[in-house]
């Protein structure tokens, strides 16, 4: 029998970071993935769904050993090899997932840019992008405005189902003439960060690569401080932002982009 005396405390006492349940299906059964909203690692942790209900014990108050007396378990193991499984994922708190996150940020930085991510359906290359977005704005009624307009309030639906929306909302940019920047304000679904996420990082897609207004970043970092940028890796699996901006490139070319993921109005912040 496996004992958890000799575990490291945070596998010991394990505390379950955030994450998104996808439910999944493979030869007539139910699965469960974990999505980790930072995408730490290349793979998606995927369990049965009974396991959900022992992944709410999961707080970081409990040991394994009281997690299985109450589910009644004669011995750990399963939740010892459940547990060890979720670090390996990076989906507790604790060394692992700071490892993880570390080399994740080492990475980013290195590259300069966020990889692309929820905008590469939209095609392998520039010209294809550029074919299925002009083919969709061809497509879409001119709402002949009479001003152009300042902004716009765009979907961030996956683009077979949202391209009309999308379209009817960049129409309205065909007046605006070649702005010095393009602010976007994202929805933060599942990131870490619980105020105002900006990022000094750029991002590519099929397109090209979206580059950051420095100054400005650098302007509101030095006003507002550290917690601007100290959860900028959010945007790295995040998709409101990344779905527009092919959007933006094929209306302005690579025109710096102001990021900043926004927390919901209505939920109280974290302390």
């Amino acid at each position: 029998p496996m004992s958890t005396e000799q575990l490291a405390e945070h596998l010991r006492r394990p505390h379950i970071r955030p994450f998104q349940p996808l439910g999944l299906n493979k030869d007539g059964q139910t699965f469960v993935g974990l999505r980790d909203p930072l995408m730490l690692v290349g793979q998606m942790m995927v369990v049965q769904p009974q396991a959900l209900q022992v992944l709410q014990h999961f707080q970081g108050a409990r040991t394994l050993d009281e997690i299985a007396a109450d589910f009644r378990m004669p011995q750990p193991e399963q939740l010892i090899e459940l547990a060890r499984k979720l670090d390996e994922f990076g989906l507790l708190w604790g060394p692992t997932f700071e490892r993880l996150e570390g080399e994740l940020r080492t990475r980013l930085f290195q590259r300069g840019a966020f990889p692309i991510g929820a905008s590469q359906p939209l095609g392998q290359t520039s010209a294809e992008c550029s074919t299925t977005l002009r083919k969709w704005l061809d497509e879409t009624e001119d709402p002949e405005l009479e001003t152009a307009p300042l902004g716009i309030v765009a979907p961030h639906l996956d683009y077979p189902r949202g391209w009309p929306n999308y379209a009817a909302c960049y129409r309205a940019l065909d007046a605006v003439e070649q702005p010095d920047r393009v602010v976007i304000l994202g929805t933060n679904h599942f990131g870490l960060g619980d105020g105002v996420v900006m990022t000094e990082l750029g991002f590519e897609t099929p397109m090209g690569t979206v580059p950051p207004d420095r100054a400005v970043v650098e302007a509101m970092h030095k006003r507002f401080g550290k917690a601007l940028l100290v959860d900028q890796l959010d945007h790295h699996a995040e998709h409101s932002i990344q779905l527009q901006l092919p959007w933006i490139q094929n209306r302005f070319g690579n025109v710096p982009v102001v990021a900043a993921l926004v927390p919901d109005p209505l939920q109280p912040m974290v302390a």
